[in-house]
């Protein structure tokens, strides 16, 4: 989409008071916001994970059950073990104690056996109900009721029944859900409700299942990849669910006022051309510091001369921050690569990058910069400033 940025213009040149007033008006959803992301730990990040790029249902619950019990299936090739079960009856253990939960060997899961979710048993027929509300759906008439008759029916002694949600606000409608008043006193103790994510201190599925099964899975690479692959969906699924109510309100005030929505939308202008604008800024900055544009192939790269081996360098369209060769040596030794990456993990540089590791090459070593804690681009100076007194003379 292209902008208008004459439009652009118009809003960084109104009033600091117009400005002041129409994010002072949004202050309630900003503070109720931050307090949540306090609250839940929520990095604010949207991480790569396989499951999101190849799948369209990531969000489904039939994907997230699928997903489920394969971890919990020890026979599960290369990712299933007899830990993971563990691991997960310690889980419900510690939310509900009193339980003394048990699940004995020969483990089977099931999918969607008389419609449980995920029907989980030993040999012994000890069994473990999950009912899973990932995607918030709604609970059905008596359904609890008739899993439990049902699982009673095949002979299976049920330990626990777990409810499974993305957050603590989904909370379970036990009347609805059990109908029948004295199967609900035998069955309401047993249910064990677990979110995927929760506030800080609470026990939730990624901090104390998933995360003990990537512990668990230092020898299996494969095991390892998969699990941390599916935190990083839940995490994102989970922080997008926490804020969404306040998302909600906040968008219907703004699109419930023609002066708000008109303000938003300029801002949204902004925003989505900050990259484009930021590129800008920093070149004009490094000049301002005695940067030069490369006169070799190193095309957006600007460059401040240290030695006649290495120059600080900054890549304008990659955003990369660290050492380039000085156009008279046309390259960077190995070993001198190696000497300057040790130097961009320096603790005296201020943290603005990406978690994309420290590369090199023959003609840069570098870190990735991230848009979003460059700040108003001092912080970029500083470290610059910062490695120049690194170099050893």
């Amino acid at each position: 989409m292209n902008y208008d940025f004459t439009i652009i213009n118009s809003c960084l040149n109104s009033s600091k008071n117009e400005i002041y007033k129409l994010f002072n008006g949004f202050n309630h959803y900003l503070n109720e916001i931050k307090l949540k992301i306090e609250a839940y730990d929520i990095d604010g990040e949207s991480n790569f994970n396989i499951f999101l790029s190849i799948s369209d249902t990531y969000y489904k619950e039939n994907f997230h059950s699928d997903i489920i019990r394969l971890i919990l299936d020890p026979s599960t090739e290369k990712i299933g073990n007899e830990k993971n079960i563990n691991l997960f009856v310690n889980l419900l253990n510690k939310i509900k104690p009193n339980l003394k939960i048990t699940i004995g060997k020969n483990i089977t899961t099931e999918r969607e056996k008389g419609r449980i979710d995920i029907l989980i048993y030993d040999s012994k027929l000890n069994s473990i109900i999950i009912e899973n509300k990932i995607n918030f759906a709604i609970d059905q008439d008596d359904q609890l009721g008739r899993y439990y008759n049902n699982a009673l029916k095949r002979g299976f002694k049920i330990k626990a029944i777990v409810y499974l949600t993305l957050t603590p606000e989904k909370q379970l409608d036990i009347n609805y859900s059990i109908k029948d008043s004295k199967l609900r006193e035998v069955i309401k103790d047993m249910i064990i409700p677990l979110s995927i994510i929760n506030k800080k201190g609470e026990k939730n599925f990624i901090d104390d299942f998933i995360n003990q099964c990537i512990k668990y899975s230092e020898d299996n690479i494969i095991a390892k990849v998969y699990y941390s692959e599916y935190k990083e969906l839940l995490k994102s699924l989970g922080g997008n669910a926490v804020t969404m109510d306040l998302d909600r309100k906040a968008l219907l005030e703004i699109y419930t006022s023609k002066e708000k929505l008109e303000q938003f939308n300029l801002f949204g202008s902004l925003w989505d051309n900050r990259v484009r604008l930021f590129n800008k800024i920093i070149k004009e900055l490094l000049k301002e510091n005695d940067f030069f544009e490369h006169p070799d192939d190193l095309q957006n790269t600007l460059y401040f001369k240290i030695n006649d081996n290495i120059s600080l360098g900054y890549h304008i369209k990659e955003w990369s921050f660290g050492f380039t060769y000085t156009p008279e040596n046309k390259k960077l030794s190995k070993n001198l690569q190696d000497e300057l990456k040790i130097l961009l993990e320096n603790k005296k540089l201020k943290d603005i990058f990406t978690k994309n590791p420290t590369d090199n090459n023959e003609a840069w070593v570098w870190k990735c910069v991230d848009i979003n804690k460059i700040g108003d681009c001092k912080s970029l100076i500083f470290n610059f400033n910062a490695l120049k007194e690194l170099i050893p003379k």
